[in-house]
């Protein structure tokens, strides 16, 4: 096992998955890299939303999380529930995966988007990213300054630079290879497999 700790002291966003059309069933990872466990229900995921009845946008919405343990050095996939027109069905709850239950609305993003951790007490920012040309401010200011926004994910995923947390653009890389519930490595030995085969 391979462990990533952070300064952080709670939970932080470690991979954004791609998106393709409305009823895509968006995951976010999470990672604890903390000495402790996490109890995600003391926290909430706020980004863009999809009604699930007719599709409607919203630019925000609040996704609560259920009460559940998120060990030390351990991943979360957070998705969108299941509808009837997702091509991807049967998903359930576990250690690694949380199925939404919001009654209204999916999570949503397209090429741009944002994804922000707040703490369900006070509402303040734990972690956030942005991408593309949205614009967001998180509800704390410092958990992103006046940068720019990570690169748009046209077609792909959003990955975290080994658990680097310093609130910039520059903390991420969009990726082809989403490593869902595990280490953000695929994309660095794929990349390798193909530089030495180009050298040989």
């Amino acid at each position: 096992v391979i462990n990533y700790p952070t300064a952080n002291e709670d939970p932080i966003i470690n991979e954004v998955s791609s998106s393709s059309n409305v009823y895509h069933r968006r995951w976010i990872e999470l990672y604890n890299g903390t000495e402790n466990n996490i109890d995600l229900s003391e926290y909430k995921i706020v980004t863009g939303g999809a009604h699930l009845s007719n599709n409607n946008l919203v630019a925000k919405h609040v996704f609560s999380l259920p009460n559940q343990q998120l060990m030390p050095s351990n991943y979360v996939i957070i998705q969108s529930q299941e509808r009837t027109t997702s091509w991807q069905s049967n998903a359930q709850n576990s250690e690694q995966l949380i199925v939404l239950d919001d009654a209204t609305y999916a999570p949503y993003w397209s090429n741009n988007g944002f994804v922000e951790i707040i703490n369900s007490s006070d509402n303040s920012t734990v972690d956030f990213v942005r991408f593309g040309n949205n614009t967001q401010t998180p509800a704390t200011d410092n958990q992103w300054p006046d940068f720019p926004s990570a690169a748009s994910i046209s077609g792909k995923a959003l990955s975290r630079i080994a658990h680097q947390d310093n609130n910039i653009e520059s903390d991420w890389l969009t990726v082809k290879f989403a490593t869902p519930a595990g280490i953000n490595d695929v994309n660095e030995f794929i990349n390798n497999i193909l530089e030495n085969n180009i050298k040989q």
